[in-house]
């Protein structure tokens, strides 16, 4: 379209896109805060999902709205931190997932299971979210040179229920 009608009809559908951005962010607040209460390991696999799910919408959102970012000192855009960030999500969902039923976690992407596979298993093996959450500084570390700082920062800042130690930063 052009003309009048397309530049409506493109200032409909951005501004339903800023809706729909806003509403994974409030999203994410809202499993944070049910991350932070649940020690299950099948609840919190579901809501790693959801978190996955959700921060990935958020970067395809993110690409739509914003100019591609990039990230100081990173050699990557915002949207792409935001799309790696929701794999390691699915990939602590996995961990979850396995923990709860005493079984192998499914490997994710390549480049991931290269540098962290063997933490990601150390983590799946361990029925105590306190260990597993301890872990988490060690996945980071790992993860870091793949999927930088920021999103590797997100996983230490993963909520945890009271009681839970969790890894130093």
């Amino acid at each position: 379209m052009t003309g009048l009608r397309g530049w409506l009809a493109a200032r409909r559908h951005r501004h339903t896109d800023r809706r729909r951005y806003g509403y994974h962010q409030s999203q994410q607040q809202a499993i944070g805060s049910r991350l932070a209460r649940t020690s299950d390991p099948h609840g919190r696999a579901r809501l790693l999902l959801a978190l996955g799910t959700s921060t990935s919408r958020l970067a395809a959102l993110h690409n739509q709205l914003h100019d591609d970012r990039w990230i100081d000192g990173e050699e990557r855009s915002v949207g792409m931190s935001l799309m790696l960030e929701s794999t390691l999500y699915r990939a602590l969902s996995d961990v979850e997932t396995a923990a709860a039923y005493g079984t192998a976690r499914l490997p994710t992407i390549a480049a991931i299971e290269a540098v962290a596979g063997p933490v990601l298993d150390k983590m799946a093996a361990s029925p105590v979210l306190r260990d597993r959450m301890r872990l988490l500084g060690d996945l980071a570390d790992a993860v870091t040179p793949v999927v930088g700082d920021r999103a590797a920062g997100m996983l230490v800042a993963l909520p945890s229920p009271a009681g839970t130690v969790t890894a130093v930063a």
